[in-house]
């Protein structure tokens, strides 16, 4: 078969009556039509003028459509995961040294899942242990608490017996620390208040 029918040529791959414009992840915006000036080269139909608008593909008057962006839009943060190997352990950390509060805790067959924020409320970590899971303390991530006073919270989770990674220091308008928790997640702890910190770099 050489892939021509009666009515001319048609590329190799292309379903007769359909387009990439139909299917339902293409059918948002023209964001991917400069990709369509590269199709020819691969032998693909370019359907960038085919492509319709939101409001017009869905019959959405303006005002529906602003209504549609609403409720799908982002309102607030909410918390981050932290995989632990005992729950318990860092329930206490959490709550002894950061002086979280549980928000929920969920006891199922193959894992417990525990969200803790301040004063009980989000956004917070969700503190993970799950049935042969081994916390990764290796990630290039860290998680950032907002605190009223670095360099005392610093000494409080020193006398508690957990690791201060990063003595207090100066950055611009804020006061910095990090500490680590018992699964060695890293921690940092910071102010915004510009209040000089001893012995901190320049």
């Amino acid at each position: 078969m050489s892939g021509s029918s009666g009515n001319g040529s048609r590329s190799k791959g292309h379903v007769p009556g359909r387009s990439l414009a139909t299917l339902p992840h293409w059918r948002l915006s023209g964001w991917w039509s400069p990709c369509a000036n590269r199709t020819s080269a691969a032998g693909l139909r370019s359907t960038s003028r085919e492509l319709p608008l939101l409001k017009e593909d869905r019959g959405l008057s303006s005002e529906s459509q602003d209504r549609v962006r609403a409720a799908a839009s982002v309102t607030a943060f909410d918390h981050i995961r932290l995989d632990v190997a005992d729950i318990d352990v860092a329930e206490r950390f959490y709550t002894d040294a950061l002086g979280l509060s549980s928000v929920v805790r969920y006891e199922l067959a193959d894992r417990v899942i525990l969200q803790m924020a301040p004063d009980g409320r989000p956004a917070g970590v969700e503190l993970w242990q799950e049935r042969d899971l081994v916390p990764n303390p290796h990630l290039t991530h860290h998680v950032a608490f907002r605190v009223a006073d670095v360099p005392a919270l610093v000494e409080h989770i020193r006398e508690l017996g957990y690791r201060v990674v990063t003595e207090p220091y100066r950055i611009e308008q804020e006061t910095v620390a990090f500490v680590a928790d018992p699964d060695r997640h890293t921690i940092e702890l910071n102010d915004f208040l510009g209040r000089p910190t001893v012995g901190a770099p320049a």
